[in-house]
């Protein structure tokens, strides 16, 4: 039977650890020894790093308490390396022990909303995502929460502009075939016997002038750079949706175990009456 493949956040706290073994005198050391590690840095209001066979960037506030950018700093300014009260491991070792408690009257209340695959999925879940209090949890599922709604409205603007792109390139092609259509129809002195023979160009020609008033440009862009920025709109639409993908999966991760975890302590109150998890 092969082991049980380390998660990335699992090979970082491990990197991180053995980085900072390494003594760096301040963080900017510290980031190029994980550089030499094969690790790329990403600065911004959220810190984050990329290793090797990584699509994402991953948090440094993710990889569990001790492993934010600032306790990372605070070694370099005298401080010491994930001071932890021990109660904070207490949750998972709680829920670990319901789920051994066999089927006396607690555990048959506790299956009731849970069976014990989905909580002990949830407990390994906690583990590798280094979380050990529900504050920390509540916080991580609201930030990913966040980050599939926003993948979710982004995909669908991009579809509402692809859309859009796709009718103005039919307006174009209509109005270019068109076009001549109309003149003959113009220097008739607008004959009726020549609109009701080429009503449905005459109509095309039409629609597709409306169309470039409602764009709102003076000048139209050319047929070439619609077809352009179409493909480029749909590469853009394809990466949301796979990272969409992705983060929807991890999100109905963390929100089971968020379920189960406030379950467990007995804070259903503040749960919403249709609960958190996407069935």
């Amino acid at each position: 039977m092969y082991p049980k493949r380390q998660s990335f956040r699992e090979e970082m706290r491990f990197d991180i650890d053995a980085t900072l073994k390494q003594k760096p005198k301040d963080f900017t050391e510290f980031q190029q020894l994980l550089k030499e590690r094969g690790y790329e840095y990403k600065d911004g209001r959220q810190p984050s790093i990329r290793g090797k066979g990584q699509k994402r960037f991953i948090r440094f506030s993710s990889l569990g308490a001790g492993y934010s950018v600032d306790d990372l700093r605070k070694i370099f300014s005298g401080g010491s390396f994930k001071k932890e009260n021990p109660e904070t491991f207490q949750m998972l070792i709680n829920i670990q022990k319901k789920i051994a408690e066999g089927k006396n009257g607690r555990y048959i209340q506790w299956v009731k909303r849970f069976n014990v695959k989905q909580a002990s999925k949830a407990v390994v879940f906690l583990q590798e995502q280094g979380i050990q209090n529900l504050e920390e949890l509540e916080t991580r599922t609201k930030e990913i929460t966040d980050r599939s709604q926003s993948l979710a409205q982004s995909i669908k603007n991009a579809e509402k502009q692809l859309t859009e792109i796709k009718a103005l390139k039919t307006h174009i092609s209509n109005y270019s075939k068109t076009k001549s259509v109309y003149d003959v129809y113009r220097k008739s002195g607008y004959s009726r016997v020549f609109y009701e023979e080429n009503k449905e160009a005459l109509l095309l020609y039409k629609a597709a002038k409306t169309a470039f008033s409602e764009f709102g440009k003076k000048t139209l862009p050319r047929y070439k750079e619609l077809t352009k920025e179409y493909t480029k709109v749909l590469e853009q639409k394809k990466e949301w949706y796979r990272e969409y993908r992705e983060v929807r999966s991890e999100m109905k991760k963390f929100q089971l175990a968020q379920e189960i975890t406030r379950t467990f302590l007995n804070e259903e109150q503040q749960m919403p009456k249709r609960g958190l998890i996407e069935r």
